[in-house]
């Protein structure tokens, strides 16, 4: 027999392997706020930049992981963007050069492993793209080298002078990481006023460290709507709006994040319900990121009659987690700051011991009341696939069912994938009473 959630599915499972579209939600009307995001995902699903980004006029600046501190690009001058993505398809010919790399950014790599990461494929397409409609290339790409595949992907990518990797730490804990980290950053900066030829003076930097802080603040006020019994916004919506924080100018990002948090309390006040007819089960997402237009998991297991009320995922909620921490105000200070708050609070898998992690996730799973886990596991990412034990343990002793599902950013969504994850909430429904 047909489960609700799967009925609840049915209609929209012929488009949901495709994983690129957004006009379909979870919920029976979507905010109206939403249209900018949904416009920006759109290009960035067709194999462009958003228009905001492409038409502000300043230099651009990538990153390839969130170590990287934005307000420092930002005080540069430059507008920081994140190159991660998974695989893009184009919706144009396939006669474009352009298009042709999307389709398969391996063969814009020469010389390519056969098994690449699937984050870098992703990430040679997006830079393709960026170079063409721009007509020039960033002025700097920082790499963090919190894995093997991003410690080589330079060469991979093509890059020469406008690269800069930073040495990442693997201890976090100890006295001397956190001193070379800090000289890194102070580099850092120097490298970025050479590549865009604006100082990052004291002023700038403490505006700049600012609006960050107030987008954070911004992020964290649009999760906390999802802890009510009743969310106004569906989890795949509000995770593609974390993303494109990474690919808009942070003032355009804030501006629509503003009016869709606005939107959704009062909605809130007026008591409005935008679910569908059937109680959705309340889920945390953990594990490897998942990147737009990435898109097929969240977009099931919503089909389902799931509701992805929390994430722990580094491409969305955790980028907003944590802010600057100031205690002095002068420029080596703000830079000290910033330094620690992108090291100390992360919780990449890349560090040993990364025991926040696991703390973190128990918060998350306390405060927004969630019946089941879901761990994304990217293929060929080992780092997650170790982590992945390490949170099916934790869940597992708090007696929190998790399913372990895994992804490869290119192929869409097989039937079995489907049938474990209605399995699993079937299971979780069974276990309301």
């Amino acid at each position: 027999m047909m489960s609700e959630g799967t009925k609840q599915g049915e209609t929209e499972r012929g488009n949901m392997n495709s994983s690129f579209s957004v006009q379909d939600s979870a919920f029976s009307t979507r905010p109206a706020a939403m249209a900018p995001f949904l416009e920006a995902a759109r290009q960035i699903a067709e194999g462009f930049w958003p228009q905001p980004l492409v038409e502000c006029g300043k230099p651009i600046v990538a990153v390839l992981c969130n170590l990287a501190p934005l307000e420092l690009i930002h005080a540069a001058g430059a507008v920081p963007v994140r190159l991660c993505a998974g695989e893009i398809p184009g919706s144009r010919s396939t006669t474009d050069p352009l298009q042709s790399a999307i389709r398969n950014p391996q063969s814009a790599i020469p010389d390519a492993p056969r098994d690449l990461c699937h984050v870098v494929k992703g990430a040679a397409a997006r830079l393709d793209a960026l170079k063409r409609q721009t007509g020039r290339p960033p002025a700097a790409v920082i790499v963090p080298s919190t894995c093997d595949w991003k410690s080589h992907c330079c060469g991979f990518l093509g890059l020469g002078d406008e690269a800069r990797v930073l040495a990442v730490p693997r201890d976090k804990s100890s006295a001397g990481a956190r001193r070379e980290w800090r000289r890194q950053i102070g580099d850092l900066a120097d490298f970025l006023v050479a590549r865009t030829g604006t100082p990052i003076a004291r002023g700038p930097l403490l505006k700049s460290v600012m609006l960050y802080q107030q987008a954070s603040r911004l992020g964290r006020r649009l999760a906390d709507v999802m802890t009510q019994p009743v969310p106004p916004i569906s989890g795949s919506d509000l995770m593609l709006v974390f993303n494109l924080y990474y690919s808009l100018p942070v003032e355009t990002w804030m501006e629509a994040a503003a009016a869709l948090l606005d939107e959704t309390r009062r909605g809130l006040s007026a008591g409005e319900d935008r679910r569908s007819p059937i109680c959705p089960t309340r889920l945390l997402l953990a594990g490897a990121p998942i990147i737009w237009p990435h898109w097929s998991l969240p977009r099931l297991i919503e089909s389902l009659g799931g509701a992805i009320v929390a994430d722990a995922l580094c491409s969305s909620y955790r980028g907003f987690s944590d802010l600057v921490s100031m205690d002095e105000t002068t420029r080596p200070a703000l830079i000290e700051a910033l330094a620690d708050r992108y090291l100390l609070p992360c919780t990449c898998p890349c560090f040993a011991p990364n025991e926040e992690y696991l703390w973190r996730v128990e918060k998350q799973a306390d405060a927004f009341r969630v019946e089941g886990a879901i761990i994304h596991r990217l293929k060929n990412c080992y780092l997650y696939d170790m982590e992945a034990g390490r949170l099916e343990d934790l869940f597992r002793r708090r007696d929190l069912p998790c399913l372990q599902v895994e992804t490869d950013y290119e192929s869409p969504a097989p039937a079995a994938l489907t049938t474990r994850i209605e399995t699993f909430l079937d299971l979780l429904r069974q276990r309301r009473g």
